[in-house]
């Protein structure tokens, strides 16, 4: 099933912050039904959240309250309630971040995105989450710093990140995979992509009727 979290109404007025959700929804593939978990994470749009499948357990990080803060708060869901974690460190806050399960390092792994609070604003580091706690990595080589991008993991279980917003510069349409050292990709073939932020990207398991990312990419990730 999918699972969807908080998000934003602006047509709800109000100005910037208002018409910010806390609610949980479940889609079996026919119908959407709303949860009443016990407890839950606060209102907020613009978080990272994907499922960590070492923990069988569908991870949120940050994004954007109501009260225009970038959060910093790791929640996980089990399928029936939510449950604030307690990280011994944790990345500073941030909204529109990219997060993907990586499965050689057994870990999510989340980067960049937007603190609206300092100078700097828009992100370029690299996290780990291995059910546990947050670990800042250090990789030789990088993608620049951007919000908005797309991440999703590969049929090979490398992630691989697309695109995004970096501030004043333009849309990126650069590829990267993390495996886990990053590294430029350079699909196959003359076409990519547009630069682009706000993108959804997605794998595609190679049993299915659809392309799988590898075929959509044109690379052997």
């Amino acid at each position: 099933r999918v699972v969807l979290f908080g998000g934003a109404d602006q047509d709800l007025g109000g100005g910037v912050g208002a018409g910010v959700y806390g609610d949980t929804w479940s889609f079996d593939g026919t119908d959407w039904t709303q949860l009443a978990p016990a407890t839950s994470p606060p209102a907020r749009s613009a978080a990272a959240m994907a499922f960590d499948s070492a923990d069988s357990a569908l991870v949120i990080f940050g994004g954007f309250g109501g009260n225009l803060a970038a959060l910093a708060d790791t929640w996980s869901f089990d399928g029936t309630t939510w449950t604030e974690q307690q990280p011994a460190t944790s990345p500073p806050g941030r909204m529109a971040s990219v997060m993907s399960y990586e499965s050689s390092l057994g870990a999510l792994v989340l980067f960049g995105g937007l603190d609206n609070s300092t100078a700097t604003g828009t992100k370029a580091d690299t996290w780990t989450y291995d059910g546990t706690t947050w670990l800042e990595q250090d990789p030789a080589v990088s993608p620049t710093a951007r919000d908005r991008a797309a991440m999703a993991p590969t049929v090979g279980g490398a992630v691989v990140l697309f695109g995004g917003y970096a501030g004043s510069e333009p849309d990126a349409a650069d590829t990267w995979t993390f495996a886990p050292a990053p590294k430029v990709t350079s699909p196959g073939g003359a076409t990519v992509p547009a630069p682009a932020g706000n993108v959804a990207l997605a794998s595609v398991p190679p049993a299915s009727l659809a392309p799988s990312l590898l075929s959509v990419l044109g690379a052997p990730l």
